[in-house]
């Protein structure tokens, strides 16, 4: 499968994977979830959630996780999330 982006060859291998996890034909990757970012949010999540992306690119397995800013929308995004990450109250 080939992917053509303008941006670093590593970020095509990443759409790759996940256009074949969509189509169910690849399961050892985990998927990340994280929150677009709101009023409510008093952390800096973007660079936790890069953070907790590169760290899943080490990882080979079917798992997903989810990094939230809040408590308030935490627990219903993250539901169906094997491991949550959410600025506790």
């Amino acid at each position: 499968m080939r992917v053509s982006l303008s941006d670093d060859p590593i970020e095509e291998v990443k759409v790759a994977k996940e256009i074949l996890k969509d189509c169910n034909l690849y399961k050892k990757s985990p998927t990340l979830v994280s929150c677009p970012t709101c009023g409510r949010t008093q952390i800096k999540l973007i660079p936790i959630a890069k953070e907790v992306e590169g760290f899943l690119q080490t990882i080979e397995s079917d798992i997903k996780v989810a990094v939230m800013g809040c408590a308030v929308n935490g627990p219903g995004e993250a539901r169906e999330a094997d491991i949550g990450i959410a600025r506790p109250e």
